[in-house]
């Protein structure tokens, strides 16, 4: 039901963090940040870095374990994230501003990446046609 992808706009590679995935997780009766669970520190045996050239795509599952490596370069690791979810299904822990993202992160002890809001300006300047796209990821005016 909810699918990402990662438009690699920089090289991803195991120095400049790519991202972390375990592959078939999605189909695990778990996750790692459940009570008991993984240790968020601790590489998992079954974990590969999903590398890519600039302008490379990683499709997945959204519920595909994942994460962000540490970047142990000096250059940033760029990428846009686009997701597709049915209207219904509730991600504001998905919003770095929203109260349930930030009470996620401190309970699991997992790192915030930096994904802004769209600000109502540049929203507003979208084409009717795809703003109901981003409707929900408006921030707070």
């Amino acid at each position: 039901m909810h699918r990402t992808t990662l438009w690699m706009l920089s090289p991803f590679g195991e120095a400049n963090g790519g991202t972390l995935v375990v592959p078939g997780s999605h189909r695990r009766p778990t996750n790692p940040t459940a009570p008991g669970g993984l240790d968020p520190s601790s590489a998992l045996p079954d974990e590969i870095n999903a590398t890519g050239t600039t302008g490379s795509i990683l499709v997945m599952d959204s519920r595909l374990w994942h994460s962000t490596a540490p970047n142990l370069t000096d250059q940033p690791r760029v990428a846009l994230a686009v997701r597709f979810a049915p209207w219904w299904l509730h991600l504001d822990v998905l919003r770095p501003e929203s109260s349930e993202r930030k009470r996620m992160c401190e309970e699991s002890g997992a790192s915030e990446n930096i994904v802004p809001s769209i600000r109502p300006d540049a929203f507003d300047r979208l084409p009717s046609t795809v703003q109901p796209l981003y409707q929900h990821w408006v921030a707070d005016k």
